[in-house]
């Protein structure tokens, strides 16, 4: 024979995966709405199982209307093979639309005076 069988060991380090948040833009929502799963809908890109946790958490209602900032991190549950991911996206709260409800006075004969009942006070 002219070749000899041989062994040769090589290390290889192998770094953790970086994973990605995909977190759409958030809709506006009135004052006084609080955070729900319609604005807490980030997911893990690359499918891996873990938690994903929010900061304002679900049912924070912002006390102003403007714009705020919402923030995730993804932690897997294989920290071995894989690191955690961030995400933030912004949300405005806008005024709240008033709403006046009036019942409609009952019919009065003209030139009588108006009462309380007449203009819904």
């Amino acid at each position: 024979e002219l070749y000899f069988d041989v062994q040769v060991s090589v290390p290889v380090d192998v770094e953790p995966r970086q994973l990605n948040v995909i977190w759409p833009n958030q809709m506006d929502i009135p004052f006084r709405t609080p955070l729900g799963e319609s604005q807490l809908n980030a997911i893990c890109a690359e499918d891996v199982p873990g938690t994903m946790t929010y900061s304002p958490p679900v049912g924070t209602v912002f006390p102003m209307v403007g714009t705020f900032k919402l923030h995730c991190e993804f932690t897997p549950e294989d920290n071995l093979n894989f690191l955690s991911a961030k995400a933030t996206v912004n949300i405005t709260v806008m005024k709240l639309q008033p709403v006046i409800t009036w019942v409609p006075p009952a019919s009065i004969t003209y030139g009588t005076r108006l009462i309380e009942v007449q203009l819904g006070t």
